[in-house]
């Protein structure tokens, strides 16, 4: 996550990252939090010692205040059983001026239902259940107004109140969508799996992510696609951005 931030950040003028919203606990959801601290602006400063009032702390003070980490309950426990040094007790030196011991991220977890709807700095976000193998839920999200934007990353099966919700839409401009292979697994869709999902609700555009190399090489998919027909169809990759009209 850390290079992926680093590579397309300062091309968009990303200076600061307000909230992060976690999709599920798995692995490839959640270890790049370790690097969560690069994203809040701070600096070392030096305080006195309560014990020794001749001496000196030296710690970290996050100017920027904690970064909220939205999750489900289950999503943010694994948070905390994989990260404890900056989520159940990071160490401060000054808790009331967020002075930190060593430089870790200072986050405020903050739990949510797999059905919510969140305003953040005037961005609206729906996060509703996909099934992710099983009844596993990992969160798909609707961003900005009602059908602009939906992402769901991790998914087998969508249960109905998803799909109740994805078809009262009126539209959906930008639609992202699980596809890791030909045939899909247990836990993810497959390529024909994800064109039947999509053609239930006829997105404008719709792009594929998660994709391993069995799939074929992606100039190669994008062709087969519009061969197929399939015009608005195409597989995403790293630096992709859309544009959302005003309309």
């Amino acid at each position: 996550m850390r290079e992926a931030c680093m590579a397309h950040f300062p091309k968009h003028n990303v200076e600061a990252v307000d909230a992060i919203i976690l999709t599920h606990g798995h692995s490839d959801a959640i270890l790049g939090l370790d690097d969560v601290r690069d994203f809040q602006r701070g600096h070392y400063v030096s305080i006195p010692n309560p014990d020794r009032p001749d001496t000196t702390l030296s710690g970290y003070r996050i100017d920027s205040g904690p970064l909220r980490l939205f999750g489900t309950e289950m999503t943010l426990q694994r948070v905390r059983e994989v990260f404890p040094y900056f989520t159940d007790s990071p160490k401060f030196l000054d808790e009331a001026k967020t002075v930190l011991e060593r430089r870790v991220a200072a986050v405020e977890l903050c739990p949510i239902p797999e059905r919510q709807s969140l305003v953040l700095n005037s961005l609206h976000i729906e996060c509703f259940p996909a099934y992710h193998g099983g009844t596993y839920v990992s969160l798909g999200f609707g961003i900005g107004r009602p059908g602009d934007f939906i992402y769901i990353s991790d998914v087998k099966y969508v249960p109905s109140v998803t799909m109740e919700y994805l078809k009262s839409l009126p539209r959906i401009k930008v639609f992202v969508i699980d596809c890791l292979s030909r045939d899909g697994i247990w836990s993810h869709m497959g390529f024909y799996e994800a064109i039947e999902f999509c053609k239930q609700l006829n997105p404008e555009q719709i792009y594929f992510t998660g994709m391993d190399c069995s799939l074929g090489m992606h100039d190669a998919v994008n062709s087969e696609l519009q061969t197929m027909g399939l015009c608005n169809y195409a597989l995403a990759f790293d630096g992709l951005t859309v544009s959302i009209p005003n309309s």
